[in-house]
């Protein structure tokens, strides 16, 4: 009997990935891998590698699956401190330079070095962004274009050092891959690992390397996102244009499927969005969630030079219903607090109210 070895079974799936083919694609490896390894007595054992978790059919029998947070095999997922150490020190290269831009992944407990870029630095003698490069990764990376001021906010988050609270599942599905599935992805495809303290687990990124590639692709977001002139509204108070351009900015950037049925996590899809526009805003500073009168509000920007203040309050409602209805909630809230009382100098206050894609905004007296 034979043992059978498989090295990113899913590598030609996530390549035709958004093709008219794909189906199709899918279909045929169902069928290959399912005569292959399902009911075959030739064969002893099998071990599968890839990004996206087997299932949909795919499966063999018996299967068990030992992923990233899995704390059994997790010194095979790449080299250990102890494994790298000699070599690159024998090499006479830099180790502190290979342990800043490679090292960083969490697997199941255990810290690794991403094997595939070791072993081009060791080759070619350099740094060099070696992984980014390699094929398989354009999903991942158009997915991550795709994830607009939300996923740019973490991101900038994460650029700046912090670990980030996220939801990430376990299993994705390649026939319903949707943007939600973005960090899934990047922490199966070695673009994120995380840290677990006291039963919560954060995800951050795992090395310079990363950061390089993360960084350029936050700035990618940021032109999608096309925010270019929002701030010239502000500064001119002219809350009109103001209103609809950021409304044709939210409409461009989001799908109507990414906004969640739970109000909690709906209200911090807007919070984020909102907040990774204006952050590119060169004349205020931002701030969230900080605060001011007797609560919370969810933004304030102020100005850099002169005293300025702009109050945020944003209330979402369902993806059908009624912004109007949201942003009288929203105002309510801001008077009922006492939002930007204490603030000094001009402080205006605005209420924005969303439902769906549908935006209502209003500066409140």
């Amino acid at each position: 009997k034979v043992i059978v070895l498989i090295d990113e079974y899913d590598a030609v799936m996530t390549e035709m990935y958004g093709e008219k083919e794909f189906v199709e694609c899918i279909n045929f490896f169902k069928l290959f891998y399912g005569s292959t390894l399902k009911g075959n007595n030739a064969i002893h054992k099998a071990l599968i590698t890839g990004i996206i978790r087997i299932s949909g059919g795919l499966e063999p029998n018996n299967v068990k699956i030992y992923g990233v947070t899995h704390n059994k095999y997790g010194e095979y997922f790449g080299f250990t401190e102890e494994e790298l150490k000699p070599i690159i020190k024998n090499s006479e290269l830099n180790y502190e330079e290979v342990k800043s831009y490679y090292k960083g992944y969490n697997f199941g407990g255990t810290l690794v070095y991403n094997p595939w870029s070791v072993v081009n630095y060791l080759k070619r003698g350099k740094y060099g962004p070696y992984w980014k490069n390699t094929s398989g990764n354009d999903l991942i990376k158009e997915l991550v274009k795709k994830g607009g001021p939300e996923v740019k906010y973490s991101f900038e988050r994460m650029l700046e050092g912090e670990s980030v609270n996220l939801e990430v599942e376990d299993n994705v599905n390649l026939r319903e891959l949707t943007e939600g599935d973005i960090y899934s992805l990047l922490l199966q495809s070695g673009y994120l690992t995380y840290e677990e303290k006291d039963g919560v687990r954060k995800y951050k990124l795992p090395n310079k390397e990363i950061r390089d590639f993360i960084s350029s692709l936050v700035q990618e977001i940021t032109n999608k996102i096309e925010d270019k002139g929002l701030e010239e509204y502000v500064l001119l108070k002219d809350w009109l244009e103001f209103e609809n351009s950021l409304e044709a900015s939210i409409a461009r950037g989001i799908s109507f499927y990414d906004i969640s049925s739970k109000e909690e996590i709906r209200e911090s899809f807007y919070h984020a969005l909102l907040l990774g526009i204006f952050v590119n805003f060169k004349n205020y500073r931002i701030k969230s969630n900080r605060e001011s009168g007797m609560g919370r509000p969810d933004l304030i920007l102020t100005r850099n030079e002169g005293k300025e203040s702009i109050v945020i309050e944003i209330k979402s409602g369902p993806r059908d219903g009624d912004a109007t209805k949201q942003l009288e909630r929203a105002k309510r809230q801001i008077k009922l607090k006492s939002y930007g009382e204490e603030l000094e100098g001009e402080v205006i206050k605005i209420g924005i109210g969303f439902s769906g894609k549908k935006m209502k905004l209003e500066v409140v007296e």
